[in-house]
């Protein structure tokens, strides 16, 4: 299903003429960890965590790591452990845990259901790493989307005096208020997030908050942010051991930025 949709949002690209650059967002990134760089897992494991290069983990890179953890044998286990993190603890052990969490990028907080959280980890198994990069950014997409709407004639509506304040239904019909216009349709596609879905009132809008599948969307806790320099500095680092390459991932443990990205 995972190619699938990287295949489907290939052509739709394609279709719609955005310069666009295929990308792996999986290939080996560059990675520091406690104090050392390394683009190689196996490096790192015997550099940084010597306690795993003995044992069933010294070969295991951290994908085969969470297949192990995650095998039907041991999620048949979970309901013994109050949290996630104390189940990833007892198959993993302490140390191949922070090793899993140093190589793969992610930290979260692992302190609640361990269901919610092997859930996560399912989906994130099936992810290929596979990725389209649309040049100018996913404003592009975008643009191009409603470009293409409008040439089938499509109305689009934005700005604050369309802002949806309440969806009710009145018979046969949905009635969607805006602080100036009233509009009835007998369809409705609803494209929003949680937390802005929660502002709009309405009898259609309630209902809708109170279906379990709205209620299992669980927002994450993160931080993006972007710097801007007058030149791509990256490119001018010589050793090829320091070097970043751009689109390259460089993940760091010893401070908040985490994932960071060179990109023009």
């Amino acid at each position: 299903a995972v190619c699938n949709f990287f295949f489907f949002f290939r052509n739709i690209f394609s279709r719609l003429n955005i310069p666009h650059k295929e990308w792996n967002f999986y290939s080996n990134p560059r990675t520091e960890t406690r104090g050392g760089f390394s683009r190689d897992q196996h490096e790192i494991k015997r550099n940084y965590f010597p306690a795993l290069t003995l044992g069933k983990f010294k070969d295991m890179t951290c994908s085969q790591m969470l297949d192990y953890l995650l095998k039907k044998e041991h999620l048949a286990q979970i309901h013994n452990f109050a949290t996630f993190e104390t189940f990833q603890h007892h198959f993993l052990t302490p140390e191949g845990s922070r090793f899993y969490f140093d190589v793969f990028g992610y930290d979260g907080d692992l302190k609640g259901s361990p269901e919610g959280v092997v859930e996560y980890y399912e989906q994130l198994a099936k992810l290929s790493g596979k990725e389209i990069r649309p040049l100018k950014g996913m404003s592009a997409f975008v643009n191009a989307v409603a470009r293409s709407a409008r040439s089938l004639g499509a109305k689009i509506y934005s700005g604050r005096d369309y802002k949806i304040l309440s969806i009710n239904r009145q018979r046969h019909q949905f009635v969607l208020k805006t602080p100036k216009h009233e509009v009835k349709v007998e369809k409705l596609v609803i494209a929003a997030p949680p937390g802005s879905f929660g502002k709009v009132s309405g009898s259609v809008a309630e209902r809708i908050r109170r279906e379990k599948a709205f209620q299992s969307i669980l927002p994450r806790p993160a931080f993006k942010g972007a710097a801007v320099y007058p030149r791509a500095w990256w490119d001018e680092i010589v050793n090829p051991e320091d070097k970043l390459y751009p689109m390259e991932r460089f993940l760091s443990n010893s401070d908040c930025l985490g994932w960071s990205l060179p990109h023009r």
